[in-house]
């Protein structure tokens, strides 16, 4: 599942950056996002302690469904676009909120 950092609101120009903390938030959260995905091929799960374990973990509950990667199937078209609209329907209204947030956290420094 792609993230959307490139969607993510841009500081003004002469801001100072901050990577490590913006870097971490964006692996973090892509962490946690594909905990959450239905997995259907094996090995289940992710690498989520990787480099310290090389266990497999799997959210007890699956947020979002799962996507095929059989791209001449009807699987693949009918699955992943249901898959790709739940994902923006639950996603897109975090990130609209994140950027109406923005400015009011900027302002803040």
């Amino acid at each position: 599942m792609p993230s959307p950092v490139g969607l993510a609101p841009q500081p003004p120009a002469g801001t100072p950056r901050s990577p490590p903390p913006s870097a971490a938030a964006t692996y973090g959260s892509r962490l946690l996002l594909d905990w959450l995905g239905t997995d259907t091929s094996p090995p289940y799960g992710i690498m989520l302690w990787w480099p310290f374990s090389s266990d497999f973990s799997k959210a007890p509950v699956s947020w979002f469904p799962s996507v095929s990667r059989e791209v001449l199937s009807r699987e693949f078209w009918v699955g992943n676009t249901i898959a790709v609209t739940f994902e923006l329907l639950t996603l897109g209204p975090l990130l609209w909120l994140a950027a109406r947030l923005a400015p009011v956290v900027s302002d803040c420094r």
